[in-house]
């Protein structure tokens, strides 16, 4: 059961205080028009800013409080979109108990923003392209394997950019690279679909920024894009001071969201080794030079003698299908495939 408590709308103006900022870490903003936003916490340099333009269409705004069954009290933003709301709507919920921001579109017609919430990557968090510094970086879970990047990377640089650093459903971690002593409390937010995991991603898209998009995964580049775009969707935002921190928060709200009791499985209360993540050998990358390390099935057996020898338990050995496809046809020893 969802309880309203109350709710009221607003006649937009240009300027003016922000209407609506909810957060105890990170702040959300909205300007008094309900055009644009800011997303910003105390180490940020610069405050992450929505991209332009991607509210034009907002009509009014209608505000509401109430409690969630699982998550507690929260604070609700609605924007509608288009004149009486006729595209849909953009909906903010901001959760007090777990400092977290759940968003979704509720849109009626493809004219609906198909990202949200949408950010800018240009000079945003700890990176200034006036000064040269360039200290955030991004981590993501993508297809099968983590990666990570500097966000707008100087020239010349391999590093992955914000805008590249998206996900197949799954979680983008944005984290500043700070001293030793202190790195355990890196400012850290979080941002990630929170349903329709297969067509839904952060990524990059045309105007320029980033943020949870309808039109990913399985959607994307599709004959079905404009249909899911007519898809109600979710995704969460979040900061905390440290990595395990904010993904572990970023966890308890995904599972309290969908009321799942499950157990975590053994992929996370094991180790185990998979050369497609680029775990030392990266096989995928090398072309058909197989031995370009030498033997793989040697490789594996020495990999496993030296972290017996470390008493690391690795509980499971799997070698990636480019492995696979490669030694399957040769007279070797398959006993590792």
């Amino acid at each position: 059961m969802l309880l309203v408590t109350c709710f009221s709308a607003a006649t937009l103006g240009a300027n003016g205080p922000s209407p609506w900022s909810r957060g105890s870490y990170a702040k959300l903003a909205f300007a008094a028009d309900f055009k644009s936003y800011t997303w910003n916490y105390p180490e940020l340099a610069a405050p992450f800013t929505s991209t332009l333009g991607s509210l034009a269409n907002v009509s009014t705004s209608i505000t509401a409080s109430g409690t969630d069954p699982f998550l507690g009290p929260f604070d609700e933003l609605v924007l509608p979109m288009g004149a009486g709301g006729a595209q849909g709507s953009l909906v903010v919920k901001y959760f007090s108990k777990s400092d977290a921001f759940v968003w979704a579109r509720r849109p009626l017609t493809p004219d609906c923003p198909a990202v949200w919430p949408s950010f800018s990557t240009t000079n945003v968090g700890n990176n200034s392209r006036a000064n040269n510094t360039f200290t955030s970086r991004c981590m993501t879970w993508s297809e099968h394997y983590f990666f990570g990047g500097a966000i707008d990377p100087r020239p010349g640089k391999a590093n992955m950019t914000l805008a590249n650093c998206g996900s197949g459903g799954s979680p983008v971690v944005v984290f500043d690279i700070l001293p030793i002593s202190i790195r355990a409390g890196s400012p850290t937010m979080v941002i990630a679909p929170l349903d329709h995991f297969t067509s839904q991603m952060v990524q990059s898209h045309r105007n320029g920024g980033f943020g949870v998009s309808s039109q990913g995964g399985t959607c994307y580049g599709t004959k079905r894009n404009t249909r899911c775009q007519l898809f109600n969707t979710s995704g969460i935002l979040l900061a905390r001071r440290g990595v395990t921190r904010a993904l572990r928060a970023f966890g308890s709200l995904a599972r309290q969201v969908h009321s799942t009791k499950r157990l975590r499985g053994p992929g996370v209360n094991q180790l185990s080794y998979w050369n497609d993540n680029q775990a030392g050998y990266s096989w995928w990358t090398v072309g058909p030079d197989q031995k370009v390390w030498g033997v793989p099935e040697d490789i594996y057996v020495t990999l496993k003698k030296r972290y017996d020898e470390a008493r690391i338990p690795i509980m499971g050995w799997e070698p990636g299908p480019f492995l696979k496809r490669f030694f399957s046809s040769l007279s070797l020893d398959r006993s590792f495939l």
